[in-house]
């Protein structure tokens, strides 16, 4: 074994080691299920019984990650945040622009609102913060 090999394996059992590890996953498990939550919220706004509570769902989750991005202790914390933010805006945009090009531009604002509420200095569209 490489003394590097020896010392990251020495380091792997510490328990504070082990303890950064695990808080690590969680993170990354959180960061995930965030990012399959915007998916679904975004998915459910193509569906006319679904779009004003997936909407509604999404503009709060949005609003709890600036809180989180505002509050956090890490710099890591504040890159997660902010990382999900832009999930949101780019995952309405994608959905959003077929629609657009279509011509369904009714249909298309709805995304483009969310982007808006993430981006408002470059939107061009006043709204009410979440």
């Amino acid at each position: 074994m490489q003394p590097f090999e020896t010392r990251a394996a020495a380091l792997q059992n510490q328990e504070v080691v082990t303890k950064q590890i695990r808080r690590e996953r969680e993170a990354e498990d959180l960061e995930i299920a965030r990012r399959i939550e915007i998916a679904r919220y975004v998915g459910q706004m193509s569906d006319t019984e679904q779009r004003a509570v997936a909407a509604l769902n999404l503009y709060g989750l949005i609003g709890v990650l600036k809180r989180n991005e505002q509050r956090a202790r890490t710099p890591s914390e504040r890159l997660v945040a902010r990382r999900l933010i832009e999930h949101a805006s780019i995952t309405a945009y994608y959905a959003g622009l077929p629609l657009f090009d279509s011509g369904e531009y009714g249909s298309a604002l709805g995304y483009f609102q969310i982007q808006a509420v993430v981006h408002p200095e470059s939107s061009g569209i006043k709204t009410a913060s979440p």
